[in-house]
């Protein structure tokens, strides 16, 4: 009974500290100087609770336990993060504690504060109270279950880090072959850069395994070039040139730490997402609606150009707006719309732009308005929105970063009939008759539905493909130095760190 009693006692104390570690509400990123201490603290704090006689667990001696906890790392991506030198203080069973703590609070926030590499993060990160977790694992016959629940709960999450041991395989086995420069590939060609090409294909199962070697470029290449090229948001032309070239030559240990520079971006985020939500990829230039928790709807998008980029941020679709005016922001009319007003006199009259109060501009709605017939009206200390485009040709496109920093989606119609569902009054017909009427009409949205906008590089598809976008905003290169810094540098590579395209003029 005292042995009955006693694990009863255990179990209540895991769940009442595991209970009040997820009450604890989040906070805004810590600053650079912040970050560079943290792995010293998780040291200090078992260091303190080691002090005051704290109860070592079983597991802190085990040989096997340590292992576990280094493979559990290095399945998410956090084998190279550096650690603290501090933790030499420590005697063994000390070690394996400070571990466990310190893979804790990476799996729960994250190895790197994100406003140390990317000043301009503003959506809150998870807090991590160390002290409630070393409580927790102490009480523990094994940490490593309850370590694997801290991570990101998303399917999107467990797909990337199947992705992550797939990629690390390939790179232990020697990555893939470099194909050598030369003219553009294309059907009917033959010889040894294409049978090269084949090869290289067939590593990431581009080219179905199996397929024979080959030195001719057929019908099978092609559709292989293909899939490789719609994986890294290229035009499908089926040919390889001077883009798909450098896309195929990034070294598999450089797409492994793309992979894992995804994850800690993953790890940034709320852990457990709302079930309906719309989420954009500035880097994919994609929007994806979930509903129920599944993915219901995929548009294209255009995002911020590579000097006015799409920010990373958390809001709140709460209405729609049909047909909306346009306040023009100061420093596009100071920068684009008074010199073109200047050399042509006719240019405001044609373009529908007015001065209100102020002296600041407006562009009434129309078929010239910049915000199209619809407005997804998500309030943020940004001013960052979602809408529509007179400019449709431009989804077409492959690369799609032009905007000023908000986000246009390619048939709003479409996300306005899925945010709206609730509502039996708002058809299709009735959505296309309230943007073709011309006036302004805003429609409240009942429930109103999150948006995260993000940026990573690197996602699995729901077929199971690896998808890896151009690091446009160049933002991959110090996270994935941060994530590495204790390890050495690939042997070969190419000059974009991260992959995708290569950045011209």
């Amino acid at each position: 009974m005292r042995w009955q009693f006693r694990g009863l006692l255990r179990l209540s104390l895991v769940a009442l500290l595991a209970a009040s570690l997820a009450a604890v509400t989040v906070c805004r990123a810590a600053p650079l100087e912040a970050a560079q201490a943290t792995s010293g603290r998780e040291v200090e704090a078992v260091v303190r609770y080691l002090e005051a006689g704290g109860r070592v667990p079983g597991w802190a001696a085990s040989p096997s336990v340590s292992a576990a906890l280094a493979q559990e790392a290095q399945r998410n991506g956090l084998a190279g993060v550096a650690a603290s030198a501090a933790s030499e203080r420590l005697p063994p069973a000390g070690k394996s504690l400070w571990a466990a703590l310190r893979l804790a609070r990476m799996l729960a926030r994250g190895a790197i504060a994100p406003t140390s590499v990317e000043p301009s993060w503003t959506i809150p990160v998870p807090e991590f109270n160390r002290d409630a977790t070393l409580r927790i694992l102490v009480l523990l016959d094994d940490p490593l279950p309850w370590l694997r629940g801290l991570a990101p709960e998303d399917d999107g999450y467990r797909r990337l880090q199947q992705a992550l041991a797939a990629y690390d395989a390939i790179a232990r086995q020697g990555g893939w072959p470099v194909i050598a420069a030369g003219p553009r590939l294309a059907l009917g060609m033959s010889g040894d850069r294409v049978a090269t090409l084949r090869a290289r294909l067939a590593i990431e199962g581009d080219l179905a395994p199996g397929t024979p070697a080959g030195s001719v470029f057929d019908a099978e290449t092609q559709d292989a070039v293909r899939r490789f090229q719609m994986r890294h948001g290229f035009s499908a032309d089926g040919r390889v040139g001077p883009d798909t070239l450098a896309a195929m030559n990034v070294d598999a240990r450089q797409r492994y730490r793309q992979i894992a520079a995804a994850l800690e971006r993953w790890r940034w985020l709320p852990h457990r997402l709302p079930r309906e939500r719309v989420m954009v990829n500035a880097a994919a230039a994609r929007l994806t609606l979930v509903a129920d928790g599944s993915p219901v709807l995929e548009l294209r998008t255009i995002v911020g150009t590579p000097r006015r980029p799409t920010p990373v941020l958390m809001a709140t679709i709460t209405s729609l707006l049909f047909n909306p005016p346009w306040n023009i922001p100061a420093a596009i009319a100071a920068h684009e719309i008074r010199p073109h007003a200047r050399r042509d006199p006719a240019y405001l009259r044609r373009e529908r732009i007015v001065a209100v109060e102020g002296g600041r501009l407006r562009q009434l709605p129309g078929d010239k308005n910049a915000l199209g017939r619809l407005k997804f009206e998500m309030p943020n200390p940004l001013d960052i929105y979602l809408h529509d485009t007179p400019t449709k040709d431009l989804f077409n496109r492959a690369r799609r970063f032009f905007s000023h920093g908000c986000v246009r989606v390619e048939h709003p119609e479409a996300l306005a009939l899925q945010l709206l569902r609730h509502d039996p009054a708002w058809t299709n017909e009735a959505i296309a008759g309230a943007m073709a009427a011309g006036t302004t009409r805003r429609e409240p949205i009942d429930p109103t539905v999150p948006v995260f906008v993000i940026y990573v590089t690197a996602a699995v598809e729901a077929e199971g493909a690896v998808a890896f976008f151009g690091d446009i905003y160049h933002r991959d290169p110090p996270l994935i130095d941060a994530l590495f810094r204790a390890t050495p540098a690939p042997s070969r590579g190419v000059a974009q760190a991260a992959g995708g395209w290569p950045h011209r003029p």
